[in-house]
C-alpha cells in the first residue's frame, strides 16, 4: 500500500478559495490586558511562556476566540493592529471551520501558518508554499 499522497501538494486545493474581497464574520477585538500564555513559536520549534497581549475576538455568527499576541510587538496598540488584521482574515473562514478555534497565536517572523489543539498560529511575515514546492 502506498503511503505517499496520490499527487503533490494534496493540502492545497486552490490559492483563491479565500480572497481579500471575501466578506468576513469578524466584528471586533476588545483588549483583555496582558497575561502569561503558553504559545508555540515556530522560530523556537517549541512552546514558550509569554506575557502576551490578549484580545477577545467576536464574530457575527456567535463564535469567539482569544487572540494572544507575542509581546515582541512592543505595545498593546501594535498588538491590537495584528489582532484586528488576523481576526478579519480568520473571519473569512466558513463558520464550520472556526467552531473549534478557541485561541490564536501571533508572533513576528517569517514561518508557516499552523494550527492544532483548537488554535491557529501565525507569524506576521508568514511564508506561504506553492503547491509542490518546499520553499
Amino acid at each position: 500500500m502506498a503511503t505517499d499522497p496520490p499527487y503533490d501538494g494534496t493540502i492545497f486545493l486552490d490559492r483563491e478559495i479565500i480572497t481579500a474581497a471575501d466578506p468576513t464574520a469578524f466584528l471586533s477585538v476588545t483588549d483583555a490586558g496582558q497575561a502569561e500564555r503558553s504559545m508555540f513559536d515556530r522560530r523556537l520549534d517549541d512552546f514558550k511562556n509569554f506575557n502576551a497581549y490578549l484580545f477577545n475576538a467576536k464574530f457575527d455568527d456567535g463564535l469567539a476566540a482569544e487572540i494572544q499576541v507575542n509581546p515582541e510587538f512592543g505595545s498593546s496598540d501594535a498588538a491590537r493592529i495584528q489582532a484586528q488584521k488576523y481576526g478579519a482574515v480568520i473571519g473569512k473562514l466558513p463558520t464550520a471551520l472556526r467552531t473549534q478555534v478557541k485561541t490564536v497565536w501571533i508572533h513576528q517572523g517569517e514561518r508557516l501558518f499552523g494550527g492544532a489543539n483548537n488554535n491557529l498560529l501565525s507569524h506576521s511575515a508568514t511564508k506561504t508554499r506553492a503547491p509542490g514546492k518546499d520553499n
